[in-house]
């Protein structure tokens, strides 16, 4: 609520770099995009031409509802931006593991991430050596011990993220994982 009149220019907003609908979201848009949707997924033959033209991507190409919203925006009369660049003092953080200008770390489940840590009970990060504010962090694509590290954060706990210790069972296990199934 507290973000609403600072957010009440735009019709709609998004995350996950400007693929999903999200955070702000006005009646006549939802209606018009549900609309959209119902038309698009009803339609085969445009199914069909998708699947060719992506068949490049293999098993990752479908028609899904993030193309569907893409398309939406491109007919839309109704003005939107993207939430993570929606506010100069705060950032609803778009993906967790993706850049976005942030200094970035590893952490202990071996993945890459932004370097957020606790300042004056906030999630913060850096970019080019300036503090930015979290309002939100999506942690799509993340495993739970980083879910874990972000409620003992937001409870006072001081440990880095880049530091916060796997349980030794949970390290092995993704460990094994990793090195079984990994497709790249």
């Amino acid at each position: 609520a507290e973000y609403e009149p600072r957010l009440a220019m735009f019709d709609y907003t998004t995350q996950c770099n400007g693929t999903c609908l999200n955070g702000v979201v006005s009646w006549p848009v939802l209606d018009e995009f549900a609309k959209h949707m119902v038309k698009r997924f009803s339609d085969d033959s445009l199914q069909e031409t998708f699947l060719k033209e992506n068949a490049h991507l293999g098993e990752d190409a479908y028609y899904n509802e993030m193309v569907c919203f893409d398309d939406y925006t491109k007919t839309s009369k109704f003005k939107g931006t993207r939430l993570m660049f929606a506010l100069l003092d705060e950032i609803f953080d778009d993906v967790i593991c993706q850049e976005h200008g942030f200094d970035m770390t590893t952490v202990r489940t071996g993945e890459r991430m932004k370097n957020v840590y606790l300042s004056n009970g906030r999630l913060c990060g850096q970019v080019d050596g300036k503090e930015v504010k979290f309002a939100t962090l999506n942690l799509s694509w993340v495993r739970a011990p980083i879910f874990r590290w972000v409620r003992r954060a937001l409870a006072g706990d001081q440990t880095r993220l880049q530091d916060y210790a796997l349980p030794a069972r949970l390290a092995f296990v993704l460990n094994w994982w990793d090195r079984t199934f990994r497709r790249f």
